[in-house]
C-alpha cells in the first residue's frame, strides 16, 4: 500500500473514531454528542435546574417555570423578543402596607417598598397634621427597579389614612415628577398611579395620575 493510501486510510479511520466516540459518549461526559436523527418528545421537554425553559406536550413554550420544593419560589424567565399575548394576561405583584406611622408630617418611600410590589398602602399613622408630604426614593437606590434605559414600571399608591386630609407626593433625587395638577396630591382614601421611566442615565421621569 502506498504512503498516500496509508495516510488517507488513517485520516478516515480517525474521523470515524471521533464521530462514533461523540455519539456514544457517556452522559456524564463534557464532550457532548452529535446526532443525525430527529428526536421527538411527545410528553414535553424541560431544561434548566428547575425547568426554567419548558415546552409542553403540544409544543407550547411554558414561561412560568417550576416551583422549587424547598423555597416555593417561582423561577424568573427573561424574554428578550417582542411578545404577543393572545389570551388574557394577569400581572403579578404584591402589596406593601406601611402599617405604622412613617413620619409626623412627612415621610419617604423606600425602594424596598416596591422592589417586588406594585401596590403601596400609605398609613400616615397618628399624625395630626392636616397634610402629609411623601417623598419618593432617590433614583440611585432604584438601580435594579428599572435597570435599563427606556424601562418602565407602574406603582399604585393608596392613601389609607384619614388623619391627614391629603398626601403631597414629592420627587426623590434624580427624578422629574410630572402631573396634570401642580399640587401633586392624593386625597385621603384616594389613589395615584406613578409611571416610572428610566432615562439614558440613572435619572427617571415619573408621571403621576391621581384619582380622588
Amino acid at each position: 500500500m502506498s504512503n498516500k493510501k496509508l495516510v488517507l486510510t488513517a485520516i478516515v479511520a480517525l474521523i470515524v473514531g471521533i464521530v462514533f466516540g461523540a455519539l456514544f459518549a457517556p452522559t456524564s461526559s463534557k464532550l457532548g454528542s452529535v446526532r443525525y436523527v430527529q428526536d421527538q418528545f411527545v410528553a414535553g421537554l424541560k431544561a434548566g435546574l428547575y425547568g426554567e425553559l419548558s415546552v409542553d406536550s403540544s409544543g407550547n413554550l411554558v414561561t412560568t417555570g417550576e416551583i422549587t420544593s424547598a423555597t416555593t419560589t417561582y423561577v424568573a424567565l427573561n424574554v428578550y423578543a417582542s411578545t404577543t399575548v393572545s389570551g388574557t394576561l394577569t400581572q403579578g405583584g404584591g402589596i406593601n402596607s406601611t402599617t405604622t406611622a412613617i413620619g409626623l408630617s412627612a415621610g419617604t418611600v423606600l425602594a424596598s417598598y416596591f422592589d417586588t410590589e406594585n401596590f403601596i398602602t400609605v398609613n400616615v399613622g397618628t399624625t395630626t397634621a392636616a397634610t402629609f408630604t411623601l417623598t419618593l426614593p432617590a433614583t440611585s437606590t432604584l438601580s435594579t427597579f428599572i435597570p435599563v434605559a427606556g424601562d418602565s414600571r407602574d406603582v399604585l399608591i393608596y392613601a389609607a389614612s384619614s388623619t391627614a386630609s391629603y398626601i403631597t407626593v414629592a420627587p426623590g433625587a434624580g427624578m422629574t415628577l410630572v402631573s396634570a395638577s401642580s399640587t401633586k396630591i392624593i386625597s385621603a382614601g384616594g389613589t395615584a398611579i406613578l409611571k416610572f421611566y428610566r432615562k439614558t442615565n440613572t435619572d427617571m421621569i415619573v408621571y403621576m395620575n391621581s384619582a380622588f
